[in-house]
């Protein structure tokens, strides 16, 4: 199978097509119930940027405890990408980081943030005056070797139209 089709089963799907466990603390891992192959893992030990001080997260009256949290795209064993979302409002919700420039967040990780996210995105899109982009770029982590290293793994940024 290729990537691209894989990113395409998670763009396409709806979160009641993700069966969610979760394991001890606050692990989280969706299973995509056509395909036990593909999977989303929440990495809470991968925390980004603790305590996000950007402006539009004010009216939240939470942007002190804005955090940024990676997601893994599994196939199989294999991370085939990697996304980071704003876990915001007091974790309610996990949101794309926007492009504040022009007032958009990624399709991908919006679409990402509607299956993860315990309240629905759209209300923090709307507030926010956000839209949604049309492209997307996920980042993939391809191993380079057999034991697990940083020296073994290297990144790849991807961007995709929508349209094929």
């Amino acid at each position: 199978m290729k990537l691209k089709d894989l990113l395409e089963k998670v763009e396409k799907s709806q979160s009641l097509d993700w069966q969610l466990i979760t394991l001890e603390g606050e692990k989280r891992i969706w299973i995509y119930k056509d395909d036990i192959n593909l999977r989303i893992e929440s990495n809470h030990d991968d925390i980004n940027n603790a305590n996000m001080q950007e402006e539009w997260l004010e009216k939240y009256g939470t942007h002190s405890s804005s955090i940024s949290k990676n997601y893994l795209i599994y196939h199989q064993n294999i991370v085939i990408a990697k996304v980071a979302l704003i876990n915001m409002d007091g974790g309610r919700v996990d949101f794309p980081h926007p492009n504040l420039k022009d007032k958009t967040v990624d399709e991908f990780e919006y679409h990402l943030s509607e299956i993860v996210s315990q309240n629905h995105p759209s209300k923090y899109l709307d507030d926010s005056n956000f839209s949604i982009a049309p492209s997307f770029s996920v980042q993939i982590v391809v191993d380079t070797g057999f034991e697990e290293n940083e020296e073994n793994l290297s990144t790849i940024n991807v961007k995709r139209r929508k349209h094929y």
